[in-house]
């Protein structure tokens, strides 16, 4: 008996290498995606984190007379407190204040006289400076206005008061000087009243004084003549 083989059907052999590069590619495509989803991801928040931004500026308005300090900082880190303090020359605008991540002032002064202002800032995560996080710097603001007449007013109307009460204490001395008048002038006329009563009293005293003495002297005869005619009886 004769065997019956069956019919072999060929096909083309698949190649392995054709299907790598496609793999590859795709593998490739995915990790580039994932890879750039997370760079963006660090640089949105990252990068933020890390910028500290500071913007301040100081000028004067000749429109409204004033001068006007900004501050605004932002993107500071936030895991610990950091400070900022602003004067004008001596006088604190913004005292020593604790900020977290940002802070923004806004200040208005007078613009008819020049201002220095100093701002300062320490960031917790730069405490020497030399990241430029913390700093001191200053900005100079010129006059840009003449002062007002108004403000010269005050002083002229003030000064009035001080001349009438000046004048004031004479008008009011004027009576005591008339009363210390009228004091004085009885008392030099009871002086004057009392030199003429001393000097009549020594004027008496000589004639009671001789007075006396003719009296005794009266006795004396008298008392003679009454003895002479005794002595001239016996």
């Amino acid at each position: 008996m004769s065997e019956r083989v069956a019919p072999v059907s060929f096909a083309p052999p698949t190649s392995r290498r054709t299907g790598e590069p496609m793999q590859f590619a795709r593998k490739a495509l995915g990790v580039s995606a994932v890879t750039a989803v997370a760079a963006t991801l660090w640089v949105g928040l990252a990068a933020p984190a890390s910028a500290h931004n500071k913007t301040w500026t100081a000028a004067c308005d000749t429109k409204t007379g004033k001068t006007t300090v900004s501050v605004d900082l932002t993107y500071y880190n936030a895991d610990k407190a950091n400070t900022v303090e602003l004067k004008d020359n001596d006088t604190e605008l913004v005292a020593v204040t604790n900020f977290p991540d940002s802070f923004k002032t806004d200040k208005t002064v007078a613009g008819d006289v020049a201002h220095t202002f100093t701002l300062t800032v320490k960031a917790w995560d730069d405490t020497d400076g030399k990241k430029g996080f913390s700093f001191t710097q200053k900005q100079t603001v010129p006059a840009c206005v003449k002062p007002t007449s108004s403000s010269v007013a005050p002083t002229s109307s003030s000064v009035a008061p001080s001349s009438s009460a000046v004048v004031a204490p004479p008008s009011s001395n004027a009576p005591s000087s008339s009363a210390t008048s009228v004091t004085t002038s009885p008392a030099a006329v009871a002086a004057a009243t009392e030199n003429p009563l001393a000097n009549t009293g020594a004027s008496v005293t000589l004639p009671l004084l001789l007075g006396g003495g003719l009296l005794a002297a009266g006795a004396v005869a008298l008392f003679a003549v009454r003895r002479t005619r005794r002595n001239s009886g016996q």
